[in-house]
């Protein structure tokens, strides 16, 4: 992956929003009028969408059923049809496409209504309640950039945060902002946020993440808890029930101060050897 050329570091800004959205979302319920009611009220620049957030979590049982993921590949068709009617620049999220025997996770981008592929999710675990490998299929083994707003963007599709080689490799190739769209529960949450906050530091990057909410019985129970991670580390903002789509301004200078600061100070041009067996 070769980086891209990059925008020029001042006192450039973008407000966005992370969310979190309940389990079973559908266009025109409740919950999908007081999205965009909230929407509306915040007047984001930009929008994270939680991991594949349109109808019931496809991937809780071990058994793949080839009609249950055609439902589910069609809301999310539907869903994003929808979001012609959230009033945001820009919208990001993930989405289940139809693969042979399987879906694909694609993590897009909506900019100006125009639809935008940046990358099929390749992590895909195999838990209970998270039976990702027997229902989806890694796609296309790339991971894309796409600038907005004098900030470079690339995803991070949940469990692939996890692997640390992945945002080291995003953010040597331009990446300003980590996007984690997340299906979790709230027994990992500190895990998240510890793997989040060193994931931005280490790196100089923002860490957003938007989290499915709700759920249970015959699918987990989701944790919510949306976030956002500041280039040193620093939690901006945290989503709850109460208030479930939070703003935070998105900041160069602070990109490049974070940069230009300890640890990134000896790592930015450091290339280890090759550990050699003795």
């Amino acid at each position: 992956m070769s980086p891209l050329p990059r925008a020029p570091d001042g006192d450039a800004s973008l407000a966005m929003a992370v969310c979190e959205l309940p389990d079973g979302l559908t266009p025109g319920d409740a919950a999908w009028q007081r999205f965009v009611s909230l929407v509306d009220a915040a007047r984001p620049q930009a929008l994270l969408l939680n991991e594949l957030p349109f109808g019931a979590w496809p991937a809780a049982s071990p058994e793949f059923s080839l009609p249950e993921a055609g439902r589910t590949a069609a809301v999310h068709a539907a869903g994003i049809a929808a979001l012609d009617a959230v009033e945001v620049p820009a919208l990001f999220g993930s989405t289940a496409l139809p693969a042979p025997n399987g879906l694909i996770n694609e993590g897009f981008a909506r900019i100006g209504g125009r639809y935008h592929a940046l990358h099929h999710k390749l992590c895909l675990p195999e838990e209970p309640g998270f039976h990702e490998d027997s229902w989806f299929r890694p796609g296309h083994q790339t991971f894309g950039l796409l600038d907005h707003g004098d900030f470079r963007f690339a995803f991070a599709i949940c469990s692939e945060l996890m692997v640390p080689e992945v945002g080291r490799s995003l953010v040597r190739a331009g990446a300003d902002v980590l996007l984690v769209p997340r299906a979790s529960t709230a027994d990992g949450f500190d895990r998240w946020m510890t793997v989040a906050r060193a994931t931005a530091i280490v790196n100089g990057c923002y860490v957003l993440s938007s989290n499915r909410s709700g759920g249970g019985g015959s699918v987990p129970a989701f944790g919510g808890c949306g976030f956002a991670v500041a280039p040193g580390g620093e939690v901006l903002a945290l989503t709850t029930p109460d208030d479930p789509l939070v703003v935070v301004t998105l900041s160069r200078s602070r990109l490049a101060e974070a940069r230009r600061d300890y640890p990134l100070t000896i790592s930015a041009h450091l290339d280890l050897p090759s550990p050699r067996p003795r």
